[in-house]
C-alpha cells in the first residue's frame, strides 16, 4: 500500500487504515512477548516514545485519542510494523507468510 493509501481518512473523525496497521503490529508485540515470556518492543526498545504515548505494555491502539492517533507518523508505522516480525523465532516467522 502506498503512504497515501495509508494515511488516507475518508472523514477527519475516522483513523486510517495504517493506525489499523499499527495497531496489529501492537497486538502481534503484545502476544508473541507474552507467549515467550520477553519483553515487548514497544517499551523495551521505546517504540512507544516515537508515537508520543505512554510505555504502557497493554496499550495497543483501542484507547487512544484523534490527537494521539494524528501525532503518529507513516514512517514510524512501517518501521514499527517491520520489527514487530524479525524478531520472532524463525518457525513463527516462516509460517506467517
Amino acid at each position: 500500500m502506498s503512504d497515501e493509501a495509508l494515511a488516507y481518512r475518508p472523514a477527519e473523525h475516522i483513523i486510517p487504515i495504517g493506525w489499523l496497521a499499527w495497531h496489529i503490529a501492537r497486538v502481534e508485540d503484545m502476544h508473541v512477548a507474552d507467549l515467550l515470556d520477553e519483553g515487548q518492543l514497544w517499551t523495551d526498545a521505546r517504540w512507544h516514545q516515537r508515537f508520543d504515548m505512554p510505555p504502557e505494555a497493554r496499550d495497543f491502539g483501542t484507547r487512544q485519542t484523534l490527537d494521539q492517533v494524528n501525532a503518529a507518523t507513516l514512517p514510524a508505522w512501517h518501521y514499527y510494523w517491520s520489527t514487530t516480525t524479525p524478531w520472532l523465532p524463525e518457525p513463527m516467522r516462516t509460517s506467517r507468510h
